[in-house]
């Protein structure tokens, strides 16, 4: 897999929860469920999407902590361009409520990927 595949990776695992969230606020941008409840939907629709990208034709190219840093820095970055201003969020408030959490991408995807390096999660066949 090349460089523009683990970028494309990355922003696939940040838009999921993205175009998610979207739908659990109304058109007058008041929350339709509770902030708990937000937020425990947001962890795990990141978690599961980091999982689903980790899982489709594993990146051995590269480091797995390397791959890691690099989806987790997409993240941040995507964010401070695109999140903070859409949001009026200060960046306090954003590392407080949002940055922490991404720590998910970065454990799921090296704790995946580093035992991977040498074997896939469903067997290949072997060719006769």
């Amino acid at each position: 897999m090349s460089v523009v595949g683990v970028v494309v990776r990355g922003f696939v695992i940040w838009i999921i929860p993205l175009v998610v969230s979207f739908f659990l606020y109304s058109p007058q941008s008041e929350l339709l469920v509770s902030y708990a409840w937000f937020k425990s939907i947001m962890v795990v629709v990141l978690t599961l999407t980091t999982l689903g990208v980790n899982l489709v034709r594993p990146v051995t190219r590269f480091p797995a902590l390397m791959v890691a840093a690099a989806y987790t820095a997409i993240s941040l970055i995507l964010d401070l361009f695109v999140l903070l201003p859409l949001t009026r969020m200060s960046l306090a408030a954003y590392i407080e409520q949002i940055a922490l959490v991404y720590v998910i991408i970065f454990g799921v995807t090296w704790g995946m990927l580093s035992g991977r390096s040498q074997s896939h999660v469903v067997p290949q066949p072997r060719q006769a």
